[in-house]
């Protein structure tokens, strides 16, 4: 039959664009009515990863001319607004260290695709040194505290130096060699000349305030324990010097302690021991013939009420070197004693009477 007429029914769409099924079809009738139906069926799919472009080459570059990170674009054959996201990972180390760059380019479709770029971070400039004073002179304890400007165009620097001594006055000079150098390894040197110096006394610790003893007192030792810091000089020398104004009471003995360090500077502390002559309370006589004394002579005392006594001869440094009595007494009686000092050396002694709570003394002058 020439008269068959074909008619297109339309399509129907099943799914999306990503996966998506299209099926077409068509009638076809001749003059009798009779019919017949033929049917196409088209499978749509998205495949095809975005197409990025614009991903910049891999570098290498000085680190102060990194570059911005660069803004692709992407083209893709279904989706017309590609989603583009960016990552950069920067690698451990310091020198010399990557910076990789990714772009990720995505179509809905879940269709990627990836562009790289690695740089490569170098540095081949040292530091530089800044101005500072080619001859200084500093205190002996400043010379750690010295250091000199420096900048870097990429790292943290690390400052170094190496010192010769020349001698001089006391501590003498430094030639110092700056060295300082960066993360990569790059370095610069420069020279300075030290003039030390040490203009600073030393400290003295431990020494006794001043003191009152009475008469006959037992004047306290020496100490020991004195001793000096200084701020260069790591053995202070300590000399120690005594003198004693008289010696009737009252006089005073004045200890002077010196401590001095290799530049010669020194510092000097005293202490006062005022020996002074005891408040007499009541009515006791004591007695010395001769005075001065030879080889022996005669001590004798009185004392008011009846007690306990303690007579005794002490040297200048308030020891005990003869006991003459010790013992109970009664009051208003002579006690006379004959003594023999031959064993003492010449010289100005004390004699004491510890009478109950009270301390009586007379001086004793001892010649050979």
């Amino acid at each position: 039959d020439d008269g068959v007429i074909v008619a297109y029914n339309g399509q129907v769409m099943d799914g999306d664009f990503c996966q998506m099924t299209i099926t077409r079809t068509w009638t076809a009738m001749d003059n009798c009515g009779n019919s017949a139906i033929a049917t196409q069926t088209i499978n749509v799919s998205d495949t095809s990863a975005p197409v990025l472009i614009g991903v910049p080459e891999d570098d290498e570059v000085e680190c102060e001319n990194i570059p911005a990170p660069a803004v692709p674009s992407a083209t893709d054959n279904c989706d017309d607004d590609v989603t583009i996201t960016f990552d950069e990972e920067v690698s451990t180390g310091e020198c010399p260290y990557t910076i990789t760059r990714t772009w990720t380019a995505s179509d809905d479709c879940g269709n990627s695709s990836i562009g790289v770029q690695v740089i490569t971070v170098i540095d081949t400039i040292a530091p530089v040194i800044g101005d500072y004073p080619i001859t200084i002179s500093v205190d002996c304890d400043q010379l750690d505290d010295l250091t000199i400007p420096v900048t870097d165009n990429c790292s943290e620097v690390t400052i170094d130096y190496i010192d010769i001594q020349f001698s001089g006055d006391c501590y003498g000079t430094l030639e110092r060699t700056w060295i300082v150098s960066d993360a990569c390894g790059n370095s610069e040197s420069s020279l300075q000349y030290i003039f030390i110096e040490d203009n600073s006394a030393p400290e003295l610790f431990n020494v006794p305030g001043d003191i009152e003893i009475e008469c006959g007192g037992n004047i306290p030792p020496v100490p020991t324990d004195v001793f000096g810091i200084d701020n260069c000089d790591n053995d202070v020398t300590i000399t120690f010097e005594e003198t004693q104004s008289g010696t009737d009471c009252p006089y005073v003995i004045t200890r002077t302690w010196t401590a001095e360090d290799d530049c010669g500077n020194e510092i000097s502390i005293s202490q006062n021991i005022t020996v002074i002559t005891p408040v007499i309370t009541s009515d006791v006589l004591m007695s010395i013939y001769p005075n001065p004394m030879g080889d022996e002579g005669v001590m004798s005392f009185v004392v008011p009420e009846r007690g306990y006594v303690v007579f005794e001869v002490l040297n200048n440094l308030g020891q005990t070197v003869k006991v003459v009595y010790s013992g109970n007494v009664v009051g208003d009686v002579e006690y006379r004693f004959y003594v023999d000092v031959d064993e003492l050396n010449a010289g100005m002694f004390t004699t004491r009477l510890i009478y109950n709570d009270e301390i009586h003394v007379k001086p004793l002058i001892k010649v050979d």
